[in-house]
């Protein structure tokens, strides 16, 4: 680590509270500003998943950190809902990298349409639609 440009040991500027809260209003504004007045431009360029992840991530550090004030927090976290909702709950909570089994313990698994190249297993769409023998 370059000791130059990262400084260790050394106490922080006394008016580093301040300023990162003021920089944090200023990343905020300029979200909001993208969000109100360029949100169709963004969309034309693929930037509408980006500019939500920027603007979620933002809302999250703030709250943490307590950067901004409340009437900006809640400006920025319905706005942040808006452009980036969130997931859809899970109909059930499996354990991490639990494979689902049936009762005799044989492991169930539901094949989907991105199998691989190789032809995998069809998706269940395709199984009601054609028989199994003319998937293949």
């Amino acid at each position: 680590m370059n000791k130059a440009i990262f400084v260790a040991g050394a106490p922080f500027n006394a008016n580093f509270d301040v300023a990162t809260k003021k920089m944090a209003k200023y990343l905020w504004h300029s979200l909001g500003h993208l969000y109100t007045k360029h949100w169709d431009e963004l969309d034309s360029l693929n930037l509408r998943p980006q500019t939500g992840l920027v603007m979620t991530h933002l809302a999250r550090f703030c709250a943490v950190f307590g950067l901004l004030d409340t009437k900006d927090q809640n400006l920025l976290n319905s706005t942040a809902l808006l452009v980036r909702p969130p997931p859809p709950p899970m109909s059930h909570k499996a354990e991490f990298m639990e494979t689902p089994t049936s009762g005799d313990g044989r492991s169930v698994r539901v094949p989907n349409s991105k199998s691989g190249s190789w032809g995998g297993y069809p998706s269940p769409a395709v199984l009601s639609c054609k028989s199994y023998a003319q998937t293949c």
